[in-house]
């Protein structure tokens, strides 16, 4: 738990944890605007609606060429009728040959299993989202075994599960004019160079988007420029 405060208009800016309380001159914030709004009260930050995604990563005691082929793995295209794909599968990673010479283990398959998103939240008829992440895997496993005849008679090894509630934003008609006001209000304010945003709430909900937003941000920090992470809509 933490929150932040700042005091007076050249004052450094409190981070205050539960254990102790950082002095700092600059915030690089990742949160999602819901969780950043009551930190930073004077400033109005813009959400989008956002949707929930759960992930199983398996893994089976047998080499990856018992199971499927090489390759990165596959997404599995939007269905016509949701209820097709009754798990709401979004697709499946390949992990033990999705980066050739990374996995340093032989002799298991590790496979990673999407799901849910549009299926929980925006496709219809909507699909009802899991209570828990335990309920994830016995949706993973059925799909995984109906797909890969060689997993009907083995039991994983490991098995990991996570719920991402409300984890991705789904940008809105409107965004790129939101995005732009935040960045004058940010700019406009005793903020301004003092804090910059990262993640995906703004400029691009992929992972890669995070990484290129945020290398471009350390590089302006690092050059001196000031940064809200929002220029691109400015």
């Amino acid at each position: 738990m933490w929150c932040l405060a700042r005091i007076g208009c050249r004052a450094n800016i409190q981070l205050s944890l539960d254990s102790e309380t950082i002095s700092t001159s600059h915030v690089i914030s990742s949160l999602a605007p819901p969780n950043l709004a009551p930190l930073v009260s004077d400033i109005r930050f813009p959400d989008s609606p956002r949707t929930s995604v759960g992930v199983v990563s398996l893994v089976f005691p047998v080499p990856p060429s018992q199971i499927h082929p090489e390759g990165f793995g596959y997404l599995i295209p939007r269905p016509s009728d949701p209820r097709t794909n009754p798990s709401g599968i979004l697709g499946v990673v390949f992990d033990s040959t999705a980066l050739p010479g990374l996995d340093t283990i032989d002799g298991v398959t590790k496979l990673t299993i999407m799901m849910g998103g549009p299926y929980w939240s925006s496709y219809q008829p909507r699909l009802p989202r899991p209570a828990n992440a335990d309920d994830l895997v016995p949706l993973a496993l059925e799909h995984v075994r109906s797909v890969f005849p060689a997993t009907r008679d083995l039991e994983p090894a490991l098995v990991l599960r996570s719920l991402h509630k409300d984890c991705i934003p789904t940008y809105t008609t409107g965004h790129a004019a939101r995005a732009k006001a935040l960045q004058q209000e940010i700019a406009g304010s005793e903020w301004n160079g003092r804090l910059s945003l990262v993640g995906n709430a703004f400029a691009g909900v992929g992972v890669n988007d995070c990484v290129w937003s945020a290398e471009r941000m350390v590089d302006a920090l690092a050059e001196g420029r000031s940064v809200t992470g929002l220029e691109a809509w400015a």
